[in-house]
């Protein structure tokens, strides 16, 4: 009893142990294109998500070691307001003015008890209103639009264009033998890293694969180099990356008052890997190279929206199956 009880005291003066960490971090950016004249008319603005989570082994296995993840978010997003870009052209801002005012008025609102707020005055009592047929009101003229207008209006019929790209990615790595202290790190500042902390991941920002020192692009071998890991060859827990790319565009065409079009373009991507990243005694080499990835797997996905428009009105080939447009194999 004495022992439990010293341990309970100690563990009350080191503020207990510490059995999960996470942080999360975010940082939002708009460029300031809309104070310059020439750029007004273009929004772009760019998000950065990162998070970061520490997970002890449970009381008792702790030759299963700690669990590491992190994840990263990158968004960027424009959008371009052609009519603001129309407008600084004199002539094509009055052709847009005069359709504007070609729109006519709207209905004035009226309050809960159905009266004008202005007026005050019942609409539907026609009967005790006394109406002055010498002033009516003169119907409102059609605005009509010269030839050149017209094609100065089909020319504007590009409204707007958004574009928008993300990618999204994460490691888990099992098997990690360091404490947690501040901010994710251990007791030395050391270990996972900063860059792990504040989501670096095997692709970098572009895709490609990123360096984390000393020529390695993995970082569960790279934490093996730097001894982080725990040696136990049936760690059954596995290791997964995964790296995802999402692009979209939507664009807004009017060429008449009326008439709106919307065309879309989506692209999708995204690939998966998991292994067991065990040691393994008999390699015998570095540090790093007494680990082996076992049982790797990679999987992904990708669509895309395509144009169909070559082949929607083709008639069927009764006595060829082959689809349209495939070469013979």
């Amino acid at each position: 009893y004495q022992i439990f009880k010293d341990s309970v005291h100690s563990s009350l003066r080191e503020w207990g142990i510490n059995k999960q960490y996470n942080h999360t971090v975010n940082v939002n950016y708009t460029f300031p294109l809309s104070k310059l004249p020439l750029t007004d008319w273009i929004t772009v603005t760019t998000r950065y998500s990162a998070s970061y989570d520490w997970q002890r082994a449970p009381f008792g296995q702790d030759t299963l070691g700690n669990i590491i993840q992190n994840s990263r978010n990158v968004n960027w997003s424009g959008q371009l307001n052609m009519t603001t870009l129309y407008n600084k052209w004199p002539l094509l801002k009055k052709v847009n003015q005069k359709a504007q005012s070609g729109g006519g008025g709207s209905k004035k609102p009226l309050d809960k008890g159905g009266l004008d707020p202005n007026n005050k005055k019942n609409p539907k009592d026609k009967e005790t209103e006394s109406t002055d047929t010498s002033k009516t009101k003169k119907p409102e003229k059609e605005v009509i639009f010269t030839f050149w207008e017209t094609v100065a209006r089909i020319g504007m019929s590009l409204k707007t264009v958004s574009v928008s790209f993300s990618t999204t990615d994460g490691i888990m790595l099992p098997g990690f033998g360091q404490t947690n202290n501040l901010m994710g790190m251990d007791n030395t500042w050391d270990s996972p890293g900063w860059g792990f902390v504040l989501g670096k991941q095997n692709h970098n920002l572009a895709g490609q694969s990123a360096d984390w020192g000393g020529g390695t692009n993995d970082y569960a071998f790279y934490a093996a180099e730097n001894d982080w890991l725990i040696k136990n060859p049936y760690l059954n827990t596995q290791y997964t990356t995964n790296h995802s790319k999402t692009f979209s565009a939507r664009t807004t065409i009017e060429p008449l008052t009326g008439l709106r079009i919307e065309l879309n373009a989506d692209k999708n991507f995204s690939e998966n890997y998991s292994s067991f990243f065990r040691w393994v005694d008999t390699l015998g080499g570095a540090p790093y190279l007494d680990y082996a990835s076992q049982n790797p797997m990679t999987t992904g996905m990708m669509s895309m929206s395509t144009i169909a428009w070559g082949t929607a009105f083709i008639r069927d080939l009764d006595n060829n199956p082959r689809s349209v447009g495939l070469p013979d194999l």
